[in-house]
């Protein structure tokens, strides 16, 4: 792996400096290390919440003053808490450093992408679920209390649309066999490869177990429901501090919080440049 990383950093003359995502995977583990060995600054651009259980950022003790050549030298985070994360267990590191980057391409979106025809104009509720394979205590990607509130039709004039992860191989079958007692009329499956920001845009309310979107749709004043144990602990200071609602997994919850409750805040967890 190793060898293949220097062999294709190497067809690139003069390259100082390269960014990658995930870097725990394999494949960039690999370029990682090429690029040490090659004199390459390697940065790992955040792809969503770094949080104090992410093992791969936060919970490392015990960094060499030289670090570690299958490791980035640093960390693009969007903003101050992830950084704070990373740095919990070891603020005197010499390497792997984290910085806030922003997250330019929502800016760029917004000035230069957003469809002519994604303005909301009626008064229909549009639910954008953004949804997890399974792992841990979130054993279906749809939740049961999304369910029973669609069987009870408790609302008119409603829609749903169920996003599948990017990587959910299985997720679409899954949902056609989920939602089959579901009026097909109020609910649409995306495959997840269509632009998410497109999807905020014609949303006016998100619901996930605890995908990081949630700070996304924030920035697009799209308030957002969590549910769950995991999610409780993973965003307990946001939700303490109104940025995002939670149920433990209620249909009441959910019907009371479509018809008015929202957590809209003016706290930004993504620091982005709206001029990029």
């Amino acid at each position: 792996m190793v060898y293949c990383g220097k062999k294709n950093i190497i067809k690139t003359k003069k390259l100082k400096e390269m960014c990658l995502t995930s870097w725990y995977f394999p494949d960039m583990i690999g370029v990682c290390a090429a690029a040490s060995e090659l004199g390459i600054k390697a940065i790992d651009v955040q792809h969503g919440k770094q949080g104090k259980y992410q093992a791969m950022y936060s919970g490392w003790t015990k960094i060499p003053e030289s670090g570690y050549a299958l490791m980035p030298d640093n960390f693009w985070c969007w903003g101050q808490p992830s950084c704070d994360h990373i740095l919990s267990s070891s603020p005197n590191r010499k390497k792997h450093i984290p910085f806030i980057g922003g997250y330019p391409w929502i800016g760029y979106y917004k000035k230069n992408l957003i469809p002519v025809d994604s303005k909301i104009i009626d008064s229909e509720i549009r639910v954008l679920v953004t949804m997890q394979p399974p792992q841990g205590e979130n054993t279906e990607r749809i939740p049961d209390f999304i369910v029973d509130f669609l069987l009870s039709n408790q609302i008119e004039n409603i829609n749903f649309t169920f996003r599948l992860h990017p990587n959910d191989v299985k997720g679409k079958s899954y949902c056609v066999n989920r939602l089959s007692l579901i009026d097909p009329d109020i609910y649409n499956i995306d495959s997840g490869k269509s632009n998410l920001y497109d999807a905020f845009m014609t949303s006016t309310h998100h619901i996930t177990a605890y995908s990081s979107c949630c700070y996304e749709a924030q920035v697009f004043e799209v308030p957002t429901l969590l549910y769950g144990s995991e999610s409780k602990e993973i965003y307990s200071e946001d939700i303490n501090n109104k940025m995002f609602d939670w149920t433990m997994g209620d249909v009441l919850d959910l019907d009371c919080w479509l018809q008015g409750k929202s957590a809209l805040s003016a706290i930004k967890y993504i620091n982005f440049n709206n001029d990029n």
